[in-house]
Order: structure tokens, then C-alpha cells, then sequence
């Protein structure tokens, strides 16, 4: 059995074309998965911006939602540790996935092995600045109140 651990592959930051290629490489990954993987940890930045609203999830990225569910389905623990394209996971990774989210890191054991994984972002002495606003974006108060000014105009 194998552990898979990938990141920033950025789905929707292309043109449609490259995208396609993406999405069929990530489909081929998930292939390699289902024969011998036991855990899968992605560490960020799966999607280029991922905005989860109430009742709306990002409709492009389906074909590699049902993917990963398939992969949970098949007793396959996904973890998901959010980037700083994609920190406004909420529920529906957890709820309807079977996801488990991670925020900031995550620290497991595996095999002999303990392991510290993380994303990235911030870690550079000098990312005062972006470590501020990871804070204010990642804020509960901010994400609803966009989140609820978007839906209405939605």
C-alpha cells in the first residue's frame, strides 16, 4: 500500500485546454490510487480559487469532486490541508465528501512514520504581511459576510 501526497495543481487557472490535460492527469493519479494507495493527503491549492456558498459549489470542478468521492467510497481516507488558493473550504469536503479538512497543517502517523504536513504558505520569515491577511481572509465573520453579500446578488 502506498501514501499520495500532491498540491497546487491549480484547477480553473487555465485556458479550457490545459485544464482538460489536468483533469485527465489527476484522473490517471486517481486510477494509481484505487490499485494500491491507502491514504491520500493533498496539501493545498487543488483549485486555482475555491469559493463554497451556501447552496453553490464551483460547477467546473465536478468531474474531480465525483473522483475524489469515489476514492473515499473505496475506504481511501482523503485529507485536504487548505492553500492560499483555496481557504474558503467549509462543509462540503466533510459533509458530502467524507474530506477531512485541515487548515493550517496536519500531523499523522504513518506506517513508522509521524508526519507534519502543511501547504506552505506564511512559513517565510519575511511573510508578515501575507500572514495578516491569511488571518483576515480566513477570518469566520469575513468569509460569511462575503459569502452572504455574493449570494445575494447571486
Amino acid at each position: 500500500m502506498a501514501l499520495y501526497l500532491f498540491s497546487d495543481a491549480h484547477l480553473g487557472s487555465n485556458d479550457p485546454a490545459s485544464e482538460a490535460v489536468k483533469v485527465e492527469k489527476l484522473s490517471s493519479l486517481f486510477e494509481l490510487i484505487h490499485k494500491d494507495g491507502d491514504r491520500v493527503v493533498i496539501l493545498g491549492d487543488l483549485f486555482d480559487f475555491w469559493f463554497e456558498y451556501k447552496h453553490a459549489i464551483p460547477k467546473e470542478h465536478h468531474r474531480v469532486l465525483f473522483m475524489l468521492s469515489d476514492l473515499v467510497r473505496a475506504d481511501i481516507p482523503v485529507d485536504y490541508i487548505s492553500g492560499n488558493h483555496d481557504f474558503w473550504i467549509d462543509n462540503y469536503f466533510p459533509d458530502q465528501l467524507g474530506i477531512s479538512v485541515h487548515q493550517d497543517d496536519f500531523d499523522f502517523e504513518y506506517g513508522n512514520y509521524r508526519l507534519h504536513c502543511t501547504h506552505g504558505d506564511g512559513l517565510a520569515k519575511a511573510d508578515h504581511g501575507y500572514r495578516l491577511l491569511k488571518r483576515v481572509l480566513r477570518n469566520r465573520f469575513n468569509i460569511t459576510s462575503l459569502v452572504t453579500a455574493v449570494s445575494s446578488v447571486v
